[in-house]
């Protein structure tokens, strides 16, 4: 499979360890990382592949490994964390929306928004007005029109704090979003869902527009080069979210 430059997974690298848990493909300026995905059933995934493998000549068996992780391997996908971008959402407890709102700013116009702008809060309030297109949920509609009025009155006042009850969950944000986008966020689950690597902070997908399953965070290779070609990313680090530069 053919990857842009930033998405050419061409090696393989070990943490001290031959597991398979510990290997992991990395883009060529190490910003992005694929490592396998195990079910809890973990043995189950390790002997399919020694299984594809069994009897196989050393020059068949680079093929059929490549197959199969190209067709059949299910994968968590990394991204390095970047804080470039953290005061693109304001952290006044309202980055959520602040932060679809850019998402889905960039995405039609290449530009981010400055909320401390007037006209661009006017920009993005349109936005957040089209999300409610994308929910039947009552308590998501009034949470929305609630942000709108704040991210007003916030211009007004930027000491006020947006209130816990109308903060959005982090698997609801990209379903709300029309648009191709994706969330990131700092893995804290068990050893085996977090990256190999730990020398950096590293951000696991949670959630995108190419996954159909919302409690799904693993997706094909194909799924990961969808995602690469054209990024729309942000994160959810330490209760705040914002995008990727």
């Amino acid at each position: 499979m053919n990857f842009p430059n930033h998405l050419s997974f061409i090696s393989l690298q070990r943490e001290q360890s031959r597991s398979l848990e510990n290997f992991f493909g990395r883009s060529q300026d190490n910003c992005t990382r694929l490592s396998l995905y195990f079910t809890e059933n973990y043995s189950a995934t390790n002997q399919t592949i020694r299984t594809l493998l069994q009897g196989s000549r050393r020059e068949e068996a680079y093929t059929r490994l490549q197959t199969y992780l190209e067709q059949k391997a299910s994968y968590n996908y990394w991204k390095k964390i970047d804080y470039s971008l953290y005061n693109s959402s304001i952290p006044n407890g309202a980055c959520c929306w602040y932060t679809i709102a850019q998402l889905m700013s960039r995405y039609c116009t290449g530009k981010l928004l400055d909320f401390r702008n007037h006209d661009d809060i006017a920009v993005g309030c349109s936005y957040l007005r089209g999300v409610v297109d994308n929910t039947d949920n009552p308590r998501t509609i009034t949470s929305v029109e609630y942000a709108i009025e704040f991210l007003q009155q916030c211009y007004q006042d930027p000491s006020t704090h947006y209130p816990a009850c109308h903060e959005l969950h982090g698997n609801l944000l990209v379903p709300l979003i029309s648009f191709p986008c994706a969330l990131f966020y700092k893995q804290t689950a068990p050893r085996e869902a977090r990256m190999p690597d730990s020398t950096e902070e590293w951000l696991k997908l949670t959630s995108a527009s190419c996954i159909s399953d919302p409690s799904h965070e693993h997706l094909s290779l194909q799924q990961a080069h969808y995602l690469a070609v054209d990024p729309n990313f942000c994160i959810l680090s330490g209760h705040h979210y914002w995008v990727f530069s």
